[in-house]
């Protein structure tokens, strides 16, 4: 009897670790996966004008001529930036930067965690590009999912139809090394210690400021008070 239980026990302990090691590799499997770009949110970002500011070099989404210029302080490794990214932005870019009133501008940071400079210098290379939206867009939706290695970057790249040798020799001599390094730093020295960091007006707001909330007030608020202060509304 008591080998028949033994047998038994083996027989459920090999069942459990088989059912657990399929579990793992199904995890690993899926977590290796690309995912694929928002197609909506890229959607709206389809048909704004974009470019890169000649003052600043930051690129940016919307009209040139619009009457506010809002900053996003940001690093493509800050899960609260990927957060600030899903839940703001996409409000924030139908309803202000569509109707040409705001000017969407993004300040790539690296110093929240490993992923960081290679993802600043991989959005960098897909900037020289014209890719840098997409490319972003990539990279939010792959935070946490994929590692963010030269092998997937580059793949990222091939996925959004780019030239991978270019982008590969900008990654691999990394060509925009030391001006993310200089910026971040420079960042950090005017104040901005945290991302995401909002500027609306010259006024910066640290932290995943909700797009509408009344008080304290959101990024609607806040637009809207700007907008009011310039005159456009």
């Amino acid at each position: 009897m008591k080998r028949q239980k033994d047998k038994f026990s083996q027989f459920l302990v090999i069942g459990i670790v088989s059912v657990v090691s399929l579990v793992i590799v199904a995890v690993l499997v899926y977590s290796n996966r690309p995912r694929e770009s928002s197609s909506e949110h890229l959607a709206l970002l389809a048909n704004l004008p974009r470019g890169v500011d000649a003052k600043t070099g930051l690129p940016y989404i919307g009209d040139p001529e619009a009457s506010i210029d809002m900053i996003v302080y940001e690093d493509l490794g800050c899960p609260n930036c990927q957060n600030f990214y899903i839940s703001v932005e996409p409000d924030l870019i139908s309803e202000y930067v569509e109707p040409g009133k705001v000017r969407l501008m993004v300040y790539t940071l690296a110093f929240v965690n490993a992923a960081s400079l290679p993802g600043a210098e991989a959005v960098a290379c897909a900037l020289d590009q014209d890719y840098y939206w997409d490319y972003r867009d990539t990279l939010f939706n792959n935070q946490g999912i994929n590692q963010f290695n030269r092998t997937n970057l580059i793949r990222f790249a091939s996925d959004l139809g780019m030239d991978v040798d270019a982008f590969s020799e900008c990654f691999d001599l990394g060509t925009h090394t030391q001006a993310i390094i200089q910026r971040s730093q420079t960042a950090y020295e005017f104040g901005i210690t945290g991302t995401p960091t909002s500027e609306i007006g010259g006024v910066r707001y640290a932290g995943v400021v909700p797009f509408d909330r009344e008080e304290p007030p959101g990024i609607k608020q806040l637009l809207d008070a700007a907008l009011e202060k310039s005159g456009e509304n």
